[in-house]
């Protein structure tokens, strides 16, 4: 079996040890151990969760979650608050006097018992089961945004893998370079420019290496915080990594049936019923309860009196006009935003799916030509160098144009899974 190693200038090997050649290049033993320890940590990775389980986990242990569903406990809570009966609590108001001409002390006791007569307990029940409603529509909205943000952070952090394993050939491909040309240059069979050229691009993938292996640290802190963890792996390296495939493909009007659907739109649709409801229970209480009176007493001379009666607050000028007022804007400013919000949704959903047709189509074509012609233009190079016709300088900006082509598909590959995280924001799931 013949091996190569992609776009290695020479033998990774000190110039004064022997060298197995193989097709096209040279190939250390080392690397034969560097591919085992590769197929190994493939292996180790198996269990590295997909898409799905990180779905699935965010949206049950997510720490914003934990937020969410404290406020529908809350709201749970006011129910029974709301279901109290109408009958409010009694006082009872005695009163005693004496007059110059009285005989004797009068006594006087009334017992009122304030009752809610015109609604305002079914007003409240309504208006609370219609806060629980709001509520369990915002934890809904939450667990779509929080997975959003984990198909983002997913996105980013395979991304970043992908990229470290990039750098890391290409480091240790200068790094040979480097030692061949020492070896070269202890021989008197070369320049010190080719060899501090050398240094240089080690230099190079060295910096881009440490610099991708500090943002992965921080992809992977960002990732284990949205799943609810204290830490997190890395993800196995693939450096053949593709954009999200959609599940399903929408029109005009399944897109716009989905804006109506979202869970961003139902939350404000609730609260428009919630405000609704908020002002029935405002207009409701206008009125106060009506208090039943009971009265039991003593006259001067000793004889037992009793009686009752009725009192009523008239509301003339205390009518409730703050929170009436209120209600009746935040509906208003609510049906507006869910108005607004539908047209912007449904022109996202669009362009995004658009967007992730362009990101996947733009993949394959970097992966049918702009690719396999820079590595065309390594080899050419990289024969050219070995057959004494150019410097080492053009191998080194092929590989260089090589290199940015992989980052440039990748950099697509890290918008696909943005705008796939905001299609699961929409929808509420994954796409």
């Amino acid at each position: 079996m013949s091996l190569r190693v992609e776009g290695t200038l020479v033998d990774p090997r000190p110039y004064a040890l022997s060298r197995v050649q193989g097709v096209g290049g040279y190939l250390r033993p080392g690397c034969a151990a560097f591919i085992i320890a590769a197929l190994a940590s493939s292996t180790a990775h198996a269990s590295w969760p997909t898409l799905d389980d990180v779905a699935r986990i965010a949206q049950a242990r997510a720490p914003a979650l934990a937020e969410a569903r404290g406020q529908l406990a809350a709201a749970n809570a006011s129910v029974f608050g709301a279901r109290v009966s109408p009958v409010q609590n009694p006082y009872v108001e005695v009163f005693t006097d004496a007059g110059k001409f009285t005989k004797d002390v009068q006594v006087q006791a009334n017992v009122w018992v304030p009752i809610e007569i015109t609604g305002q307990r079914g007003a409240r029940i309504n208006e609370a089961e219609h806060l629980v409603k709001l509520k369990s529509r915002s934890l809904t909205e939450t667990r779509a945004r929080v997975l959003g943000e984990c198909v983002t952070a997913y996105g980013e952090l395979m991304v970043l893998s992908a990229r470290l394993e990039q750098a890391k050939k290409q480091e240790d491909d200068s790094r040979a370079e480097l030692d061949f040309f020492s070896g070269k240059l202890a021989a008197q069979d070369t320049t010190l420019y080719e060899k501090s050229g050398a240094e240089a691009e080690l230099g190079r993938w060295v910096q881009q290496r440490v610099e991708l292996e500090v943002q992965l640290v921080q992809a992977r802190s960002r990732l284990a915080i949205l799943l609810g963890k204290l830490t997190i792996e890395a993800p196995p390296q693939n450096s053949h990594l593709y954009v999200p495939q959609l599940r399903i493909a929408f029109t005009n009007e399944q897109a716009r049936d989905l804006a109506k659907r979202s869970p961003l739109v139902g939350a404000l649709t609730t609260e428009v019923e919630y405000w609704t409801a908020n002002r029935d229970r405002a207009v409701a209480e206008r009125n106060g309860p009506v208090n039943f009176i009971v009265s039991l007493g003593r006259g001067d001379s000793g004889e037992t009196r009793y009686g009752g009666g009725l009192s009523w607050t008239f509301p003339l000028l205390q009518r409730n006009q703050g929170p009436i007022a209120k209600a009746d804007a935040e509906r208003a400013r609510t049906i507006e935003v869910k108005q607004t919000v539908e047209q912007v949704l449904e022109s996202r959903v669009l362009s995004l799916y658009e967007m992730m047709h362009t990101t996947q189509d733009a993949v394959k074509s970097i992966d049918a030509s702009s690719i396999p012609a820079a590595e065309r233009v390594v080899d050419a190079a990289t024969q050219l160098w070995k057959a004494g016709k150019t410097d080492p300088l053009k191998v080194w900006i092929a590989r260089r144009d090589l290199a940015s082509a992989r980052a440039r598909r990748l950099d697509l590959v890290a918008a696909g899974f943005r705008t796939y995280g905001e299609l699961a924001v929409v929808r509420g799931e994954l796409p």
